[in-house]
């Protein structure tokens, strides 16, 4: 989402969940260690049964006005997808010419 703030122009990306990990756990930071150390202890704990999942989300795919809410959900996850390819596309472009 493009805007600005103090008169610069800025691009602000929104992440996913999954995204948002991957980030979080591929960077190089202090912050970025105790991350993954988290989520790892977090993992074992669920695979050893320590973790009970409380509440299970069902979807009902079946009903029109879901799928519909779903569908256009997706439909913008892939123009906001499609709008970062196409900024990030030059970039790549010119590095590759390097």
């Amino acid at each position: 989402m493009a805007h600005v703030i103090k008169g610069n122009n800025v691009t602000e990306y929104w992440l996913n969940e999954e995204q948002a990990l991957l980030i979080a756990t591929l960077s190089n930071t202090e912050k970025s260690s105790q991350v993954r150390y988290m989520l790892i202890k977090l993992f074992v704990a669920w695979r050893r049964g320590e973790i009970k999942q409380s509440y299970v989300q069902s979807i009902d795919y079946s009903s029109p006005a879901v799928m519909l809410g779903v569908l256009n959900h997706l439909q913008s996850q892939i123009k906001q997808k499609d709008h970062v390819i196409a900024e990030l596309t030059p970039k790549a472009e010119a590095l590759e010419g390097l």
